[in-house]
């Protein structure tokens, strides 16, 4: 009987092969990357310390968890918008009821979910208006988040 995982690998078996060369060091740890490791992670007590040991910004989206078309739209916007800068910075889903002490800090309580913030380790920015956030198809003008 197959566990879950191996149904998921023999399912999208084509997503997963790769067609790289193996004497291609680089290129396989890209490959892994983009395969192994989500666009948008989940940042928890656990796992901050980790994510932050990574040295990229953050960009923060505080939400409700049971909000899940705002975390819908964050993480297609994330993947359209910003795909090209997984390298320079960390998209990150936040629980804004456990998270509600940096939330404080920037001027907001779990009532006002979903926030958007950046977080250089030195200042938090906040993305101050969410209605700016691009949803929907691509344009040629770049949008507020690409700014």
């Amino acid at each position: 009987m197959l566990s879950d995982f191996a149904r998921i690998l023999k399912s999208n078996s084509n997503k997963f092969q790769f067609q790289g060369n193996f004497a291609d060091y680089d290129f396989i740890k890209q490959w892994l990357t983009d395969k192994c490791i989500p666009l948008v992670r989940e940042v928890t007590f656990e796992n901050v310390e980790e994510l932050t040991e990574e040295g990229l910004p953050f960009l923060l989206f505080f939400r409700d968890p049971n909000d899940k078309e705002s975390e819908k739209q964050f993480v297609e916007v994330v993947a359209r918008e910003l795909y090209d800068q997984k390298g320079a910075v960390t998209a990150l889903l936040a629980d804004g009821h456990k998270f509600a002490h940096p939330l404080k800090h920037l001027g907001k309580t779990p009532k006002d979910l979903p926030v958007l913030a950046i977080d250089s380790f030195q200042h938090m920015f906040l993305f101050e208006d969410m209605s700016q956030l691009p949803v929907g198809v691509e344009s040629e003008v770049p949008s507020i988040t690409q700014q």
